[in-house]
């Protein structure tokens, strides 16, 4: 290139050197920046204590990909790392400065408002007109203080002619609700990942999904905060023993295994395993485990497909309520650990 060739940078290329390139100094600095962002948190729990020791905590500008089947507690897992976010804000006082952002592709916010009502009638019951509105208020009036914004479609504010839910428009909500409230996401869940909306579809829908991705993992590290991301796995994978979807049962992409930084199969045992009279009679075996664990409706074997910063591969059985939205260990298996 010529010494007395002048450059001049389009408005583009401006925002490239602005936004992209990272002078030795400016790299030093954002990795100071994380460093002071991690130091004495302890991140994003995956549910319960036990857990916590073998899938690896999520952290900011993370994405950690939980891959189920249909009808095996994906949403409902997605659902519980919301409310346990939230019950954490509510405790530490910080619900004026950060909130969960949910963002639901599965189902409309209206019916998924029904997982964070108080118990006082059965889903059955509500979907079947049994529950009189007064009763539903009633249930609902907690709400309001539950740290956890929606982000979706709901009878309420239902317009054909809005533009399709990109990972774009809930960057911009998000922004919306810094700007009116001054609030952040601490964590932002999305549910799920074939689902995701892309600006212009593409013939192929594996395409779709590969950009979905990009754009999640651009969100993540531009708010900053960790992502929880539902995946479906194939049904195929409820062949193998055990069947726990693996890092080959990411429907459509390996992309999304790939750019994530911790991978977790869901089994819910009992989906698979509730004809199987064996089973029923000597519970569930998992390797690494002495004893076997017995077979009930809520019993979730959990395992870490892909973990950047850790080598613990164990699957880890653990007991998932429904009712109180929460991830309860087993006793067995803190006995197991001791011994």
């Amino acid at each position: 290139m010529s010494d007395t060739l002048e450059l001049k940078l389009t408005p583009e290329e401006e925002i490239a050197l602005t936004s992209y390139v990272h002078t030795p100094l400016e790299s030093q600095a954002a990795f100071v920046e994380l460093g002071k962002k991690i130091y004495g948190t302890t991140g994003i729990s995956a549910g319960s204590p036990i857990l916590d020791r073998f899938i690896f905590l999520n952290r900011p500008g993370w994405v950690r990909t939980w891959l189920g089947r249909p009808g095996e507690g994906k949403s409902t897992i997605m659902r519980i790392l919301a409310m346990t976010e939230a019950r954490r804000l509510i405790t530490s006082g910080l619900t004026n400065e950060f909130y969960v952002a949910f963002v639901s592709y599965e189902e409309s916010i209206d019916s998924q408002e029904i997982h964070f009502r108080e118990r006082t009638y059965t889903t059955e019951d509500f979907w079947r007109g049994k529950v009189p509105p007064e009763k539903v208020i009633a249930s609902s009036i907690h709400r309001a203080n539950l740290p956890i914004y929606w982000f979706g479609e709901s009878m309420m504010k239902s317009d054909i002619n809005s533009p399709p839910m990109t990972i774009d428009m809930c960057i911009s909500g998000i922004k919306g609700v810094y700007k009116n409230e001054g609030k952040l996401p601490s964590l932002i869940i999305i549910d799920y990942a074939q689902e995701v909306e892309v600006q212009r579809r593409n013939p192929k829908r594996t395409q779709d999904v590969i950009e979905g991705m990009r754009d999640i993992i651009r969100m993540a590290e531009h708010i900053g905060c960790p992502v929880e991301l539902g995946s479906q796995a194939k049904q195929t994978s409820r062949d193998r023993r055990p069947p726990i979807p693996d890092l080959d049962d990411t429907e459509y992409s390996y992309f999304l295994a790939q750019k994530s930084q911790n991978v977790v199969g869901i089994w819910r045992c009992w989906a698979t395993e509730k004809d199987n009279a064996n089973v029923q009679s000597n519970g569930v075996k998992l390797a690494g485990w002495r004893e076997p664990f017995q077979l009930t409706p809520n019993l979730t074997v959990f395992q870490p497909n892909k973990s950047r910063y850790s080598m613990l591969k164990m699957a880890v059985p653990a007991l998932v309520n429904v009712e109180e939205m929460k991830i309860e260990d087993l006793d067995s298996v803190r006995t197991q650990l001791q011994q």
